[in-house]
């Protein structure tokens, strides 16, 4: 072992070894704009050598904020995540860095590394990301924003006319009543 979020795997022997850590509120860094931790993120797993691969799984529990994707208003969504992955040294002889490489079902499953190292802060903001909602919400009643104006419905109305019918569809909705126009001759 070399650091706390650094393992050389080269040493790792044929005993399966635990880890556990805690990234305190700002220290893990996920890449992405608006994104931020309110809470320590905690996470436990082990390794342990199978044969060519290292396998690491474990699990990851913490509160992220980001921007409600109806109001903009921050959004605290809690993150828990359990992981289970496989590592492999990728011998550069193997194949080209830009060669083309079909893989197997089980190939999906295991990350190739160069190097001996595996960087544990690096694998737990992967999965951090992987447990990101789609579309987080700051409440599942969000009413969102006001299309016209921009008013945050949440806070209060606005008077501006909603169109009955999105402008997208108005020939849609013309054809329909002139198609029920037909059929009301008709009969």
């Amino acid at each position: 072992m070399k650091g706390q979020h650094v393992v050389d795997i080269a040493d790792l022997g044929s005993d399966r070894v635990n880890l556990s850590g805690v990234f305190p509120p700002g220290s893990l860094d996920v890449g992405q704009d608006g994104v931020g931790q309110v809470e320590d993120l905690e996470w436990s797993g082990y390794l342990e050598r199978q044969n060519a691969r290292v396998r690491f799984a474990g699990s990851l529990k913490g509160r992220l904020e980001l921007a409600c994707d109806r109001c903009l208003e921050p959004a605290r969504v809690d993150v828990v995540r359990d992981f289970d992955l496989f590592f492999e040294q990728r011998d550069s002889l193997e194949y080209e860095e830009n060669a083309e490489i079909e893989l197997e079902e089980p190939d999906t499953r295991t990350s190739f590394m160069a190097g001996s190292e595996l960087g544990l802060r690096d694998v737990i903001t992967e999965q951090v990301l992987l447990a990101l909602p789609m579309k987080p919400l700051c409440r599942e009643d969000c009413r969102g924003l006001c299309a016209e104006c921009g008013q945050n419905l949440n806070i209060a109305s606005c008077d501006c006319t909603v169109p009955a019918v999105n402008p997208a569809f108005a020939t849609l909705q013309a054809l329909k009543k002139r198609l029920e126009g037909r059929d009301s001759l008709e009969r």
